[in-house]
């Protein structure tokens, strides 16, 4: 009993602690641009290290630290299951759809080219809403207030990110990103729905879901 207490906050300091440093990195950021934590300089500097293994340890975490804590407090029914099991699919699958249109390298916070197209076509973050979204549906599911602690804190992450890449991408991209930050919502606002309404946005996350079965069954 005692090693099993032992071993739950273990986990919990660690993705706690990694959490808090990953977020003194960005606010460093944002208080002197110079240093540059995020976006990383470049792949082979401490900072690209420093905010992706952090980053990892945050968010990747979650999931582990939740499978030890699981169901130890709040949410005593099993609605959690759908509507949380809901979000995480939807928010995996737009991920996933985001991922593959920026690029891994340009995910990294590696300069290759400014994208607007697929869902950058409605929000300029659809990567980090999936990633909100994929948190509060595990913060669901889990039932725990260690992985609400730890969930809130990465998604605050998340939620202030651009303050730090927007400079950065303006400087790297000019006039066209200042284009693209007027006619496009930083997460979510009426131009998006207008832009999922007119382009089926939902069809196309249904068409990625497609995609994956199909690879997962051809592998077999």
């Amino acid at each position: 009993m005692l090693e099993n207490v032992l071993i739950k906050n273990s986990v919990f300091l660690i993705v706690l602690i990694s959490g808090i440093l990953y977020l003194m990195g960005l606010i460093l950021t944002l208080i002197y641009p110079k240093i540059h934590i995020w976006p990383p300089p470049g792949e082979n500097t401490w900072q690209f290290w420093f905010v992706n293994l952090l980053g990892s340890i945050s968010v990747g975490g979650i999931p582990i630290l939740g499978i030890i804590v699981w169901d130890s407090n709040w949410i005593n029914y099993s609605l959690r299951f759908l509507l949380g099991g809901s979000m995480v699919i939807l928010a995996f699958f737009f991920g996933l759809w985001s991922i593959k249109t920026l690029s891994i390298n340009q995910s990294l916070g590696l300069k290759v080219k400014l994208i607007i197209s697929g869902p950058y076509q409605y929000t300029r973050n659809p990567q980090y809403i999936s990633y909100i979204s994929l948190i509060i549906g595990l913060i669901i599911i889990i039932n725990s207030t260690m992985v609400l602690i730890t969930g809130l804190l990465a998604m605050f992450w998340f939620m202030i990110a651009p303050l730090a890449e927007e400079p950065w991408l303006l400087q790297q991209f000019g006039d066209e990103y200042q284009e693209y930050r007027k006619s496009v919502p930083r997460f979510v606002g009426i131009q998006s729905f207008e832009e999922i309404k007119n382009k089926q946005v939902f069809f196309k996350i249904q068409k990625q879901v497609g995609n994956f079965k199909k690879k997962k069954y051809s592998q077999k």
